[in-house]
């Protein structure tokens, strides 16, 4: 089973799966036909709504660590 913990400056409403951290482990699990049993830990540093794409670059860094875990190397075109 996917685990999440979000601390920091967690924005109301996107912790657990409303999260794009989330999103994107489901998401992938899902194209690769696994479970995600993952645990992810995230510390959010960057205020919400300002403009940076903190959540954008959260899912990105859940796809990066999730094919060293599961040994998988996603096309481009699947990021």
């Amino acid at each position: 089973k996917l685990q999440f913990l979000a601390t920091g400056l967690v924005p109301k409403g996107a912790d657990g799966e409303n999260n794009l951290a989330v999103k994107a482990a489901i998401a992938m699990a899902k194209h690769l036909g696994v479970k995600p049993h993952v645990r992810i830990r995230l510390e959010k540093t960057i205020p919400a709504c300002a403009g940076l794409g903190g959540g954008s670059a959260d899912a990105a860094a859940v796809v990066k660590a999730l094919e060293q875990l599961w040994n998988v190397s996603l096309p481009p075109e699947d990021r």
